[in-house]
């Protein structure tokens, strides 16, 4: 299976203002640095818990259907749509009908419906698409706390590479293994 980020987040957990008071900077000497270094930490805390920390639009990529599938980002929303490739080589979308969220799990899976069937493929390698929207509208406290530790750290030490284990611990809670 594969993913990708179709629709980025509108902007960052962190403001420039929260980075600069987090770091005790005056003055915008540093702002393209912190700018980078705020990217960077939510980045790294996406990847680190299995999060969309703000709303966001998946694409994940399956080769063949299942009754049970895996989405790979949460905390999933809604699901937008599932396409596949037909017999004859067509994009083609599956009947909403036929499946359901199952966003209490973590990691959320798309499961189908009792009495349904997908359809045939012609089973190309990351024909069928999962469109989903992840993320929340804003982010939670403790990870905004951790993503400004995380700039902090970074800030203090340029050649840092472990998330503070303040911020691990904030984070634990927030994570998703799949």
């Amino acid at each position: 299976m594969a993913a990708k980020i179709k629709t980025a987040a509108v902007g960052y957990p962190v403001m420039l203002a929260e980075a600069k008071a987090q770091c005790r900077v005056d003055g915008s000497d540093e702002d393209a640095l912190l700018n980078g270094l705020i990217a960077s930490a939510t980045d790294h805390v996406e990847k680190y818990t299995g999060r969309a920390i703000l709303s966001q639009v998946w694409l994940d990529y399956f080769t063949e259907f299942s009754d049970v599938m895996a989405l790979t980002v949460g905390p999933v929303a809604s699901i937008v749509s599932i396409k596949y490739y037909n017999g004859l080589g067509v994009q083609t979308a599956v009947d909403a009908a036929s499946y359901y969220l199952d966003d209490a799990s973590l990691p959320a899976r798309v499961l189908r419906k009792p009495g349904y069937s997908y359809p045939s493929t012609d089973c190309r390698e990351n024909g069928i698409v999962i469109e989903y929207g992840c993320g929340e509208a804003t982010a939670q406290p403790s990870i905004k706390h951790a993503i400004l530790l995380l700039i902090g750290q970074l800030y203090a030490n340029r050649e840092a590479t472990d998330i503070p284990q303040a911020a691990r611990d904030l984070l634990q809670q927030y994570r998703i293994y799949g």
